[in-house]
């Protein structure tokens, strides 16, 4: 890949007089003997003995090799550590640098990549292939099915939609629409964007966000790529509500989903496909030895973090390419690999299953959701999801449907709006996290958002009626029924008994404590816990209500 001259601080050599270009030339060529295995690599020699301080009268020392690239720093300290080196402000504030690859080593320890302002696709398909061969099933298992086919993709080839076959592979997209003009399939146009080459005629009402994954979905050794506003006809009901209510397994049987998380709205594009980007700095300190700043970690106010439909989008995507900061990411069940870090494959750092990257952001795993009653994790989920912003908050419901559909097994009797209905009285108690609840208000004529007795119908962080697994010993405090609930189905009509609610509590005073004549597929154990054959290593109190896999909910999803 070329080297962007643009993208360097200075073309002048590290002066011997510069206390600051020494040490980063002493940790560089630290990084290289640890990279040849000439030095044991110890992070508690390098955190007490490998430590450089400056005051701010040496870092302004007149050198121009640094000053352009430390301007706003005024007190200094560089640390070697297993990942990269670090440059920290006196207020907390930290910058990362990874030393650039120029040597050609083989990158033991991550090294720094140097990039153009156009992506090199070359590297991505890397990292797929990497994938396939180094993941296997790890990366390829998927939590859900389709319920029913796709209604159409997009053919890159033949540029039309096509209607997929079974088996079809795809790529899907992930992004937000925002307010920008996009073309929708819809009723009237369905047959015309079916014929080929009608997407490039039709090029200039496509924004830019969408023409880019076109083109970029080839480039992968791909061909088919899914669109919401393009692959779901806009204007009917029925087919359009079909699919809404599988977007869940539409991402999780996706091989790849391309992720464009910066972009405001749909025209903002992958960047560094069609548009070039902006690069980051580098520092050089000589023709071999230069540093590049590291990227940073999502923003929880990036625009594709704050969405609710791109919630679930996130949740069941096996793997990632996301679009970033002006770099590209690899993120599958795995690993993560950066565009910017080089390093070996089996070296790439692990992704976990739940991770924080800020207050109203999680990693949650597809996996966990499908298969045993986790409460605590569920309580987590819709909290997190709560905080996200719709542009229509009556699509609240809509937009994590398909997540609780997957959910089936470990939640058999369904939910009532977003309310598992075995832990109904459970789940009631949900209340507001500090405070800051906003009651929703829809948006559409006519359109209304969930009662104001479910979490659905406020905006804010929850704190939910359960903060703790099912087979934890404190979970033996109960929550105990004392009414029968009936919900209506309009504000007009009398209510309906919720079947199977606080079954849970049922199971619970009815087998705790037995060791026969259990439910099927549950076992007492010396220790006095149980286990369900689905999952003979997670520990419960006592049995709950569980679906066999692969078996039918007994309640429609709500």
């Amino acid at each position: 890949m070329s080297k962007s001259p643009e993208a360097t601080a200075s073309d002048q050599n590290a002066t011997p007089e510069c206390k600051i270009c020494q040490a980063f030339l002493e940790a560089a060529e630290e990084v290289r003997s640890l990279n040849e295995k000439k030095l044991a690599f110890s992070s508690k020699y390098t955190r007490e003995h490998r430590s450089w301080n400056f005051r701010a009268a040496e870092v302004y020392n007149g050198c121009q090799v640094h000053l352009g690239f430390l301007e706003a720093l005024l007190k200094l300290k560089v640390e070697t550590n297993a990942m990269d080196y670090s440059i920290k402000k006196h207020t907390g504030i930290q910058l990362s640098l990874l030393l650039i690859n120029d040597l050609s080593q083989n990158p033991g320890i991550p090294l720094g990549r140097p990039l153009d302002r156009f992506i090199d696709p070359a590297l991505i398909l890397k990292w797929k292939r990497d994938c396939d061969q180094y993941h296997g099933s790890k990366c390829q298992d998927k939590s859900t099915r389709l319920r029913r086919s796709l209604s159409f993709l997009i053919d890159t080839k033949h540029m039309c939609l096509v209607e997929p076959a079974d088996g079809m592979e795809y790529v899907a997209l992930s992004y937000v629409w925002g307010q920008a003009p996009i073309l929708k399939t819809t009723r009237a146009n369905v047959d015309l964007l079916r014929q080929h080459h009608s997407l490039e005629q039709l090029g200039d009402r496509i924004p830019t966000t969408i023409m880019d994954s076109i083109k970029l979905v080839p480039l992968l050794e791909e061909r088919y790529l899914w669109i919401d506003s393009l692959c779901i006809i806009q204007d009917d009901p029925v087919s359009c509500g079909q699919q809404i209510n599988q977007m869940a397994a539409i991402y999780d049987n996706a091989t790849l989903v391309l992720v464009a998380v910066d972009g405001q709205d749909a025209e903002a594009g992958l960047r560094g496909l069609s548009q070039p980007r902006l690069l980051k700095p580098i520092l050089q300190l000589t023709p071999e030895t230069r540093f590049t700043v590291k990227g940073l970690p999502y923003r929880a106010s990036a625009p594709w973090m704050t969405r609710g439909w791109t919630f679930q989008e996130s949740i069941f995507s096996r793997r990632k390419i996301t679009f970033y900061d002006n770099t590209v990411r690899w993120t599958c069940q795995c690993c993560t690999f950066c565009e910017d870090i080089d390093e070996a494959p089996d070296k790439a750092r692990s992704t976990p299953p739940l991770q924080a990257y800020g207050n109203n952001l999680q990693t949650f795993n597809a996996l966990e959701l499908s298969r045993a009653p986790n409460l605590r994790l569920f309580a987590d989920l819709i909290s997190v999801y709560n905080q996200r912003s719709f542009t229509f908050e009556e699509d609240v419901m809509n937009a994590i449907s398909s997540t609780f559909s997957v959910m089936q097994q470990a939640f058999p009797r369904g939910f009532i709006y977003g309310l598992p209905v075995s832990f109904l009285d459970t789940f009631l108690a949900w209340h507001a996290l500090n405070c800051g609840l906003r009651r929703r208000k829809g948006s559409r004529q006519d359109a209304a958002c969930p009662s104001s007795w479910t979490w659905a119908g406020w905006k804010g962080k929850l704190a939910g009626g359960v903060r703790r697994r099912l087979n934890q010993p404190s979970a033996i405090s109960r929550v105990i029924p004392t009414l029968t609930w009936y919900v209506p189905e309009t504000p007009d009509s009398p209510g309906r008994l919720i079947p199977f609610q606080n079954d849970a509590y049922h199971y619970q005073t009815r087998f705790m404590g037995e060791k026969d004549n259990l439910p099927e597929g549950w076992k007492w154990h010396r220790g006095d816990y149980y286990e369900h054959k689905s999952f003979p290593k997670v520990e419960f109190k006592h049995p709950v209500p569980i679906c066999e896999p692969g078996g039918e909910e007994t309640q429609e999803v709500s």
